[in-house]
């Protein structure tokens, strides 16, 4: 049997070749190809379902719709086998909208979205390549696993989940949710005690309702339908490690204070090859905070880089940080770092983990009962790149943050003042979780000097802040500071 490859044909007969059926698959190609395509389905529309969707609205009807829909969908596509369908297979999706809107209950708005999301994650799924044409043989066409087309179609599925998690938890913007109330105040309804119809209806039902709609008026039974605005509280979706809630040495509950931002990065990046495995590498970085409306901090940095072997990677570097606070005073940190990364390549994938151990000096002044001067923590990070495109490396990556040897101390509350009492300074022991991080980016090599790197990030952040006298001999609160942000980054790199 000879093989044929696909650049000896004439543009006809390949074309004629690609316009061939599954049938000429094996048995096992096809079978591999349909659990591809459904494992990948049913894993992103359960983690848009179960994790993005139901949490806020808890409708188990439509938990399980959007389930069985995607399945069946992926299944029907699949089954068609051809992307020649295009136009039919777009109408009959509009017709089914049209059956769901017209013939049946009014379907929420967010419900709807989600259910085309749902349509256009099964559709990608059911019409992605898995297998591709590799030549002919005795006039019939062979397939090989096309690793390339099946990592741009996990790509494109992260994309879409990454999009909707970022909107869902778009801190900078309000989150209102609406309800369908009967009302039995009907004197309350006129325009003129608007104000009064609020204010009964928040003390009442114990919502932030920020407008609210009068509908039908029953003025027999005394009641009117009146629609509702409300405020709702962000809802954090993240990992079970993020959702921890715990008490201080003492069984006291922490005080918490919560935070939401949408922040910036725009960094430069230099790299010199010193020789084979050798480099070093400087920079310099601007951060904006405060929905990317002021500077958090400017920074620069020098390191160098050494790669024994081609799985392993150590670096050593030192990092200059400086910004101003709000009355303008200079607060220079120094930080000083060591790292070592572990890699290891599956086919187009690389999967590594990094440590970093990290020491930050404050070269200003500061209460020492309330902040470590040299603060030392320990930085891991777990990342996954595919490598099997041209110029473009997708990427993700989780990373903890550890505080290693902040401020300790005992106490007691005292419930009927309110106060702490029997404060003890105990030195710098205390180690916990202060960050957590997942990122999305992708790598964009524009030549062999030359890339650029887009990140979107997402913290979850937990300190300690600590209020004592200057002597260390008072305690006057004790909180925890959680903050969750989202971070867009853009990163140069020139490397010489």
């Amino acid at each position: 049997m000879t093989l044929l490859q696909l650049t000896d044909l004439p543009e006809s007969e390949l074309l004629d070749i690609q316009s061939l059926g599954e049938c000429t698959m094996t048995a096992s190609q096809s079978l591999t190809e349909l659990a591809v395509r459904f494992l990948l389905n049913l894993l992103t529309c359960f983690v848009i379902t179960r994790f993005l969707y139901f949490p806020k609205s808890r409708r188990t009807d439509y938990y399980f719709t959007f389930m069985i829909f995607s399945s069946a969908m992926l299944l029907l596509l699949h089954k068609m086998g051809s992307v020649e369908i295009g136009v039919g297979l777009t109408l009959g999706l509009f017709a089914i909208f049209g059956i769901i809107r017209y013939r049946t209950e009014t379907v929420p708005i967010r419900e709807m979205t989600y259910l085309f999301i749902i349509i256009a994650v099964a559709a990608i799924n059911g019409l992605s390549a898995v297998y591709k044409v590799i030549g002919t043989a005795d006039g019939m066409p062979c397939y090989a696993f096309s690793r390339q087309d099946v990592g741009i179609s996990i790509i494109t599925n992260v994309l879409i989940v990454a999009l909707l998690f970022f909107l869902e938890h778009a801190w900078s913007l309000p989150r209102t949710a609406t309800k369908q109330i009967q009302y039995d105040k009907i004197k309350l309804i006129v325009p003129q005690r608007r104000s009064e119809l609020i204010a009964d209806l928040t003390e009442r039902t114990g919502l932030d309702i920020k407008d609210v709609e009068v509908g039908q008026i029953d003025f027999l039974k005394d009641s009117a339908m009146i629609r509702i605005i409300y405020r709702t509280d962000i809802v954090k979706i993240l990992l079970p490690l993020l959702l921890l809630v715990g008490v201080d040495a003492n069984g006291q509950p922490r005080a918490e204070v919560s935070q939401y931002d949408l922040r910036g990065r725009v960094s430069a990046d230099f790299d010199w090859k010193i020789k084979k495995g050798l480099h070093l590498d400087a920079g310099y970085e601007l951060r904006a905070e405060d929905n990317c409306s002021a500077v958090d901090r400017n920074q620069l940095n020098l390191g160098i880089a050494y790669s024994p072997v081609s799985f392993l990677d150590l670096g050593l570097g030192y990092y200059y940080i400086w910004h101003y606070d709000s009355e303008d005073v200079l607060k220079p940190r120094h930080r000083v770092y060591a790292d070592a990364a572990v890699s290891h390549k599956y086919g187009s994938w690389k999967l590594s983990l990094r440590e970093r151990l990290q020491m930050t000096h404050k070269a200003y002044d500061i209460n020492v009962y309330q902040q470590t001067p040299s603060l030392l923590e320990l930085k891991s990070r777990l990342k996954l790149a595919y490598k099997g495109l041209v110029h473009l490396e997708p990427y993700t990556y989780l990373e903890l943050r550890n505080c290693l040897n902040g401020p300790s101390f005992t106490a007691d509350y005292d419930e009927a003042s309110g106060k702490y009492i029997n404060y003890s300074f105990t030195g710098y022991s205390d180690a916990y979780p202060n960050r957590f991080r997942g990122a999305l980016g992708m790598e964009w090599k524009i030549d062999r000097h030359q890339d650029i790197d887009f990140r979107l990030m997402f913290d979850k952040c937990c300190d300690k802040v600590i209020d004592t006298n200057a002597e260390g001999t008072k305690l006057k609160s004790f909180s925890w500071d959680n903050s969750m942000n989202a971070i867009m980054a853009v990163e140069y790199k020139y490397s010489f």
